[in-house]
Parts: structure tokens; C-alpha cells; sequence
């Protein structure tokens, strides 16, 4: 659940919140707003039904994408997925193995040359090519631009926003790091290293994104090593994986997360609607403009962002603002702070936690215009 408290400066521009608010109660109004809860369970996507799923699998068999053995192009030799190769009757034991193992040899010096992306690229080719054109979302290997402090973000693979979010100037062609919905990482190998690098990568990569960028409720995530599949679930309160898949064993499950991708809205992807990112002045970072009780505030600077940078957890910004009071941009002079920070379901906002040290105070020792914001004294 997300919470987000206005507070007044005061004419002195105190920005310790902490101490503004232990040492000056006379001077502090506060406003709050909590948003609605934020679905935390694996199933945040769209259901997609059966018959779609098989419609689509059926158009990838149609294409060759799918075949036999799972997604074309995909393989990793002999055996190594449980699965004989067909024989020939007319041909000898021992020239048929000779054979294999010329193949293997072969195959191996081809995978050895093909990196993560390109080697999986069949895949997301796939998943993209079933999508539908009026899909919001697609699957991408190519390197990513970056906004202000969004920076050093390099994945695999990763699902991406079609229209992007990011502000002007834009790059024709190009793709930026605040459309990612999703992150993924590759390996060729199933080791204990390669699962554990994998994780690594898909955290931190996560963690980045959500603590650069204050427009995200939570994202996904994707690992695959070797035929080993998981999908992820991250949000400030809770990291879901999914037990491993085969590749091509359980293409349908893939395909059924693409479709549910597909046909997702923003809000379902992750993104927050209370929260949009708009061009800061003279070439600045964003701003974001954040709507509470239908006013809108658009930040004019990041007092503390810290312990955003940590996934789990409260997530706290701090950021002076200024209400929008037209469609023409015009700001109120008026400087105000906004909070912004996820708060557990089962505790207090801190204007109830300080309501309820006022109200114990008053019935032990009444203090006239306790709780009286300066307009009302």
C-alpha cells in the first residue's frame, strides 16, 4: 500500500522532516492519501483463456517456430534433454555414433560462438510475432538509453513498454531503461554459478529500476538457464519465482505469460497511475507530477531518495513540490514536501500515529490548539 503525505514548509525552509515535525507542530498541516491496495498475488496479470493459448501455440507450429522438439533452433545436443534422436534403420550402430559425435562436436563449437541473446533470440522472436499488433508491450535485446540518474542498466532480455514514457528529446528508434516491465538474464549453462549469477543480475537490475524511478509499483522478471524457466514477481513487499519449467516442454506456459503481457494495462504492468514523468525545465532531469485527492504536484527537487535504492521495504522520497494549478502548468508559489513511501498494510500513517498523541495528551493534561494547524489559531 502506498502512502503519500503533503507537508507545508514553514517560511523558515526547515527540510528535516523529523525535526519539523518534533519541533514545530504549530507550523506543519498535513495531508494524506493512501492508494488502493496494491495486489500483491502471482496473478496481478489478465487471464487468458485456454483457447487462446492454443490458437497461438497452433500459429507458432504453423510458422515452424515450434516444432517437435520445442522452440526451433534451440537445442543443446545430443541427449541432453532426454530425447533419442531418430535412426535410421539401414545404418550400422557404430557409424551412427561416430556420426553423433561429429555432430555434437560441431554443435558445440556453433553454441560456444552464439552469446545469450542471440542464442535465445528464436524465443522472443516467437513471443513476439504472437503478441498482436495492438500488444502495448514486446520483447527486446537491444541496449537501452537512460535518463538522468538511470544508468549502468544492461539485461539480456527485457519486456518493454511500445510507447515509450520517457521525455523528450527522444531518439529515433532507440529504447529506454524506464519502459522495462520486465528484466531478464540468460545462461547456456544450468550450473549452481550460473543460477546463482542469474539471480544476482535479475535482483539488482530490479532493485535499480524501482529505486530510480517512482512511477513503479512492482515489476517482472525472467531466468532462464539452459531449458530451466522462472518467472518473478517483485514489489516492495514481496519477491515471488516460479518453481523451474522446461523450455520447450512447457512452451505454453510462455506463451500464456505473453499473452497475459499483451493484454495487460499499464496499472497491471507495474506502472502507477497516480504517478507520470514529464520534461523537466532547461534540459533538467524528469520531473513527476504525483495526483492526491484530484490536485496534482510535480516535483521541483529530490531532497532524500536513499532508501528508495533498496527494493524491499518503506521505499522512502522525499521531494519539494508545487501544486499545478492549470492545464497551462501554471504553479502555486507556495513550496510543499511530498513523501512518498509504501507503508504495510497493518500500521499507522504518521498523521494517525501523531492524531493519537495528541488525543492520549488531551485526556491527561489538556494543552488548548494542540492539534491546530497555524490557520487555525
Amino acid at each position: 500500500m502506498a502512502l503519500f503525505n503533503i507537508i507545508l514548509l514553514n517560511t523558515l525552509g526547515v527540510y528535516d522532516l523529523a525535526r519539523l515535525t518534533r519541533y514545530s507542530p504549530d507550523r506543519l498541516s498535513v495531508i494524506s492519501r493512501t492508494q488502493n491496495r496494491l495486489r500483491e498475488e502471482c496473478d496481478v496479470l489478465p487471464v487468458v483463456e485456454d483457447s487462446s493459448v492454443e490458437k497461438a501455440h497452433q500459429k507458432l507450429r504453423e510458422r515452424g517456430i515450434l516444432i517437435d522438439e520445442g522452440w526451433k533452433e534451440i537445442n543443446f545436443g545430443v541427449g541432453e534433454q532426454g530425447q533419442e534422436q531418430e535412426t535410421k534403420a539401414n545404418v550400422e550402430e557404430e557409424e551412427l555414433k561416430v556420426n553423433m559425435e561429429i555432430e555434437v562436436e560441431k554443435f558445440e563449437v556453433e553454441k560456444k560462438e552464439k552469446k545469450e541473446p542471440l542464442f535465445y533470440a528464436p524465443l522472443f522472436e516467437g513471443l513476439n510475432s504472437i503478441m498482436g499488433a495492438g500488444s502495448a508491450v514486446k520483447f527486446s535485446d537491444k541496449h537501452l538509453l537512460s535518463e538522468g540518474y538511470h544508468s549502468h542498466y544492461k539485461a539480456d532480455i527485457n519486456g518493454l513498454l511500445i510507447k515509450t514514457t520517457a521525455v523528450p528529446p527522444i531518439a529515433e528508434g532507440e529504447e529506454y531503461e524506464c519502459d522495462v516491465l520486465m528484466t531478464g538474464e540468460l545462461k547456456k549453462k544450468s550450473t549452481p554459478d550460473t543460477v546463482d549469477d542469474n539471480n544476482k543480475k535479475v535482483l539488482s537490475n530490479t532493485t535499480h529500476i524501482m529505486g530510480a524511478d517512482p512511477t513503479r509499483r512492482f515489476m517482472f522478471g525472467l531466468t532462464i538457464d539452459k531449458f530451466n524457466v522462472r518467472l518473478w514477481f517483485f514489489s516492495r513487499s514481496h519477491v515471488f519465482v516460479t518453481e523451474a519449467m522446461n523450455l520447450h516442454i512447457d512452451a505454453k506456459n510462455l506463451i500464456y505469460f505473453a499473452l497475459s503481457l499483451s493484454g495487460a494495462c499499464r496499472e497491471e504492468l507495474g506502472y502507477d497511475p497516480t504517478v507520470r514523468r514529464v520534461q523537466g525545465t532547461n534540459g533538467t532531469d524528469p520531473r513527476y507530477i504525483f495526483t492526491i485527492d484530484g490536485k496534482q504536484y510535480i516535483t521541483t527537487e529530490a531532497i532524500t531518495v536513499r532508501k528508495a535504492k533498496f527494493l524491499l521495504g518503506c521505499a522512502t522520497r522525499v521531494f519539494k513540490v508545487q501544486q499545478v494549478l492549470n492545464n497551462e502548468g501554471e504553479l502555486d508559489g507556495e513550496v510543499k514536501v511530498i513523501k512518498d513511501y509504501w507503508l504495510p498494510e497493518d500500521s499507522c500513517t504518521e498523521l494517525e500515529t501523531r492524531s493519537a498523541i495528541e488525543a492520549n495528551i488531551q485526556k491527561v493534561n489538556a494543552v488548548p490548539n494542540l492539534g491546530l494547524t497555524p490557520s487555525q489559531t
